[in-house]
This record gives C-alpha cells, structure tokens and sequence, in this order.
C-alpha cells in the first residue's frame, strides 16, 4: 500500500475493513463531510472499524469537536512502546528534572522542568537512537526473556511514554518541604530510607485521593484543554517524522531559531540584566513616594502597570495553570483572582486594616511585630525543647495578611470543589 492510500470502512461489515487508493473512483465520489472524515483522509493510510466512521456513534460523539479534528482516533497496535530505548530516555529525563524542579521548588517563582522541552528533545533522541542502536536481541540472564536493542523505527507511542513517564516523574514533590525544614531549623536530620518513605507515602495518598475525586467532583469529564496543545505537537511529529516536507522543513528552521532566541534571552533577565524581572514604571516616576512604590512594585506592592521580561515570572507556576494551555474562562477567572488578590485585598490590608497586621504583606515567612523576619531556630534548644525564654522576649508570631488568605482560599477550594459539580447538574437540567 503507497503511502498516498487511505483505509475506509465497508459497511456491509462492521468488523471487515476495505482499502482503496487514493485515487479510486469511489473515494472521489464520496463526501466526507464530517470532521472524523476528514481528519481520516488527511492522515494517509489509516485502517477505522466501521462503527468509528460516523460523529454520531457513541464512542466518539461526546468527543469535544475541537479533539477531534486534531487527535487521530487510528491506533496501529503493532507500534513499539516499552522498549529498550524508551527506559533510556525516560532515565535520561526523569533523573535530572526531578533534581531540577526540586531546586526550583525553593525558588520564589516556581518553575517546573518544562514537559514540551522533552518533548521536544525526547523525539530527536529517539529518532538518533533508532538510527545508532543496532538490531541486535539481548537475552535477560537466568530467565527466558529477551528484548531487542532497535525494534523498528522510533514509533509515536514510545515518545507519548517518554514525555508521560517525565511529566509525572521529573517533578518535585512536597514532602520534601518538612524534612527540610526539619534539618534547616530543628537540626533534625531524616534517615534516606525514612524522607523516601514519607515521600512515596505522600504521593500514594494524593493519587488515591485523585482517583475518589476523578468519580465525585471532576466535571467536565474531558479536561482537554492543556493536553489538546502537547497532543497537537505529537500528531505534526509523528506525521513529519514520516515525510517531512519542504515547508515543513522551512517552519522547523523557523523554530530552532525561536527556540535559541528565547533560550539566549533567558540569559539576560537571570544573570546578566535582573534589571528586566520587574518593569516598574510608576516606582520610575516617583521613586521617593512610598505610596507610588507599593502601588507599583511587585516585590511587596500590587504590581499595578508593572511589566516582566523575563519568562519565569509570565509562565510562574505558582500563578496557576499556563495561559497559553487554558480557556478563555480559566483565564478570565484567574485575573480576577489577581485583582481581587493585589489590587483589592492588599490595599484594604495596607491602609483598611484588614487582618490587623499591616507588615510583610506578601512574605511567606514568619514575622515579628514590627516587621521583621522572625528567629524560628531561637526558639528551640538544643536539645529541641521549647525556648520559652526566647518567646518571651521576641514576642509572637505573625504571618502576612496574602499568606493568610491564600492558606484560606487553598481550604476554601475544596469545599468548593464539591459544591461546583451540583450547581452545574442543576443548571444543565432542561426547562420545559
């Protein structure tokens, strides 16, 4: 079968399949009118059961349309997936962004290790691998089993498993947070074997909580919108990885251009030029008025007609899920979060009183009554015991207003969590 060929269902038989050409007479009197149609015959040679032809058929009509015009719903079960070369790479990805995104976790804007940078690298790796490694079958000793080096070409299904197998492995995790807070303040040292203990625990809790919350509370049940973006770049990989074309190659040297640029220009906001992280130009204006400062500042301030250059602070993960992967509403929601947060709490707490407690706004970090970063290691000894005298004398603990009502909204969410799917029941019951 050429490569121009495409695989269209006989429809006297729901399970038989029929080939034609591309050119058959048939196939140009035929109307495929539907998006499944056409996605089908822009694929090339694809083999559909009949029952996948038609929108209406219940296994793919509550597709969201926007799906399906870019996943492929053809699955060539004779692909690799776990292979020699996909442990490779998921070590080679996993290894290092796991530490990088734990370090990143102690930073003030979080980044995580990029899952469309492995992506991306994942399949020219792959693609190398599948060329160098040589077809060759090594026997696993003391047992029957055995596994090919190179079993073929570098198939899509390998490189989904690779950038899944780093997206849910190179990440950090939050119970690292009180063993080191436990060594930084407490001088309370964790045995290895107990920290991955507590850490895999952590972890085994969140996923069994996830899969309670998958049946209970998750509405709508495709949450499709971050993943349509990585399942695009998958689909125009896999189908250039095949025959890539002269303007598919002239779009790629586009790319690599852009993607160098942007990795120079990360140069300068972090090391060379900080100057570009905050853009203030009311503090330019007015750099003596105080009032003018913490209106326009980001560090402390609400950040009014304040600009960023540099990538980590317009892609913090901290600020919620990417804008450029997210909806309009998710969108609009979470500027509103901001406002209501920096333009409307925060003021209220600097002037109004709100939260008695007018210092360290926006720190994350214990403070004194008059502001300054609280001494936790003061207040226990040694022989880790509470420091009443060092309590005594520095007084109690305050927390910045942001940071309380961020620990608020957290716990607030989950209530709100199970609250969301009625109302929406509710408002999706037909009237009349």
């Amino acid at each position: 079968m050429s490569a121009g060929s495409i695989s269209v269902p006989h429809f006297g038989d729901a399970g038989a399949k029929h080939k034609c050409t591309s050119d058959h007479p048939s196939l140009k009197e035929k109307d495929l009118t539907s998006d499944v149609q056409k996605k089908l015959a822009l694929e090339g040679f694809v083999e559909v059961d009949a029952d996948l032809e038609t929108e209406d058929d219940p296994e793919i009509s509550q597709i969201p349309v926007e799906v399906r015009r870019v996943v492929s719903l053809h699955d060539d079960t004779t692909l690799p997936t776990i292979t020699f070369r996909y442990f490779v790479l998921a070590i080679i990805f996993v290894v290092p962004g796991a530490f990088v995104s734990q370090i990143n976790r102690f930073r003030t804007t979080y980044t995580p290790f990029s899952v469309f940078f492995v992506q991306i690298a994942s399949n020219y790796m792959g693609l190398w691998l599948a060329y160098a490694l040589p077809n060759r079958k090594i026997g696993i000793p003391l047992t029957k089993w055995s596994f090919n080096l190179n079993p073929g070409p570098w198939s899509v299904k390998e490189h989904v498993l690779v950038t899944v197998t780093a997206a849910s492995g190179a990440t950090s995790n939050l119970a690292a947070t009180p063993i080191t807070l436990g060594e930084l303040y407490f001088n309370e040292r964790f045995h290895p074997a107990v920290a991955l203990l507590f850490m895999w625990s952590i972890d085994l809790t969140g996923y069994a909580f996830a899969a309670v919350g998958r049946q209970l509370i998750y509405e709508p049940s495709y949450q499709w919108w971050q993943a349509l973006c990585q399942t695009a770049l998958f689909e125009a990989q896999a189908k250039q990885n095949k025959n890539m074309s002269p303007t598919a190659r002239k779009q790629f040297k586009v790319f690599w251009f852009v993607l160098l640029g942007i990795t120079l220009w990360q140069f300068l906001p972090e090391f060379v030029f900080p100057f570009l992280n905050s853009l203030a130009f009311l503090c330019w204006v007015a750099p003596h008025n105080a009032v003018a400062n913490f209106i326009g500042s980001r560090l402390g301030g609400m950040g009014f007609l304040n600009l960023s250059l540099d990538w980590t602070n317009i892609s913090n993960y901290n600020a919620g899920p990417s804008l450029f992967l997210s909806p309009w509403w998710s969108q609009v929601a979470l500027f509103a979060s901001f406002v209501l947060s920096a333009w409307v709490l925060l003021p209220a707490a600097k002037w109004g009183g709100l939260g008695g407690y007018s210092h360290c706004l926006m720190t994350n970090r214990a403070c004194t009554a008059g502001g300054k970063i609280y001494p936790v290691g003061a207040l226990v000894t040694s022989s880790n015991t509470f420091n009443e005298t060092a309590y005594e004398e520095l007084g109690p603990m305050y927390l910045g207003v942001h940071n309380l009502w961020t620990i608020f909204f957290d716990y607030a969410a989950f209530g709100l969590e199970e609250i969301t799917p009625s109302w929406v029941s509710i408002i999706s019951i037909p009237i009349g």
